[in-house]
């Protein structure tokens, strides 16, 4: 399908970043709809605006009820306990536990594991060689 711009039904206008399209001779701007600019705008009915504003107040419980107010992760002692109990059952490799956690190996390593061990609450199954290729992890019972 060719673009409706470059047959004429469409003008552009504005940056590559923002880039508008009018029809000719109108002043009726076609964009995108997103979520961020319809409520930034405030171009939609009243109904639009409460459900919004009530959004708006959901995501502040639920940031409230997990214990973050930030990017909807869980607070990093929830994140150390969930590891906690994630290595209970059974030796676990770094990119088992980053997995589970939704985060990356080196976050991990250095924002749960390192102190985990250094407390004494986590156990390496190659205490001896802490870059062994098959290292996992084990939780010891220790609160």
């Amino acid at each position: 399908m060719a673009r409706p711009h470059g047959k004429g039904f469409l003008v552009s206008s504005g940056t590559p970043r923002a880039l508008t399209y009018n029809l000719p001779g109108t002043a009726h701007e076609l964009q995108p709809v997103s979520k961020e600019s319809s409520e930034e705008s405030g171009d939609g009915s009243e109904e639009s605006g409460d459900s919004s504003e009530e959004s708006g107040d959901s995501s502040e419980e639920s940031s409230e009820e997990t214990g973050s107010g930030r990017r909807g992760w869980a607070s990093r002692e929830q994140q150390m306990l969930a590891v906690l109990d994630f290595c209970t059952e059974a030796w676990r490799t770094l990119p088992e536990i980053a997995a589970a956690l939704g985060r990356t190996d080196s976050t991990v390593r250095t924002m749960y594991l390192r102190p985990l061990l250094a407390q004494g609450t986590l156990e390496r199954l190659h205490p001896e060689s802490p870059r062994h290729p098959k290292q996992a992890y084990r939780s010891t019972g220790r609160p």
